[in-house]
């Protein structure tokens, strides 16, 4: 049954088995692999938050976009939510970029540190035509906000365009910047 499926024509289909068994365990540990590698970026926050969007701004740039960023945080921001506002961010310009489906795109990103949160705005005018292939980006922004324990908005904007059909989406994201009962403690 798995032997030709692995390329053993007439093999032993215990061995089909087996090497199927290995792959998927390879593939289980290679995803623990990732996830710990992310654990550890977020924990480290290697770089400080505006540069690290001013260089996304730069790739999605690079990918036709015209991105307008703002930020506005003190250097202090706790790794964990750097890493989520960063990939927040990184998902939502992709996404903008992968289904915006206009040439003259434009991207707006807000990072704003504000009453004990930093909230991440990121809103575009496309049309929403692109590539409709489905992934896993809002469901990966859901993660991160709920990982820090914030809240998460995405959807398209009641915004019509000039041929008077609905255009853009907006991701909003408030990531508070002390863990809950951290505050309780002091």
């Amino acid at each position: 049954m798995f032997g030709p499926l692995f390329g053993f024509q007439g093999a032993d289909p215990v061995l089909g088995l087996l090497s199927f068994v290995f792959l998927v365990a390879l593939g289980v540990d290679y995803g623990i692999f990732l996830m710990h590698r992310m654990r550890e970026e977020a924990i480290r926050g290697a770089e400080p938050v505006a540069a690290a969007l001013t260089a996304l701004r730069t790739t999605a740039r690079a990918g036709g976009a015209k991105v307008d960023l703002s930020v506005e945080a003190a250097a202090g921001i706790p790794a964990a939510v750097g890493a989520a506002a960063y990939r927040i961010v990184q998902e939502a310009l992709t996404n903008a970029v992968r289904h915006g489906g206009r040439a003259d795109l434009t991207v707006r990103v807000g990072v704003h540190e504000r009453d004990g949160a930093l909230r991440v705005d990121v809103t575009d005018d496309g049309a929403g035509t692109g590539d409709g292939t489905p992934g896993f980006g809002l469901v990966g922004m859901r993660e991160r906000v709920r990982s820090v324990g914030g809240t998460l908005d995405a959807g398209p904007l009641d915004e019509l365009d000039e041929l008077g059909e609905r255009a853009g989406f907006a991701v909003t994201a408030v990531l508070p910047l002390r863990a809950r009962g951290e505050e309780e403690a002091r």
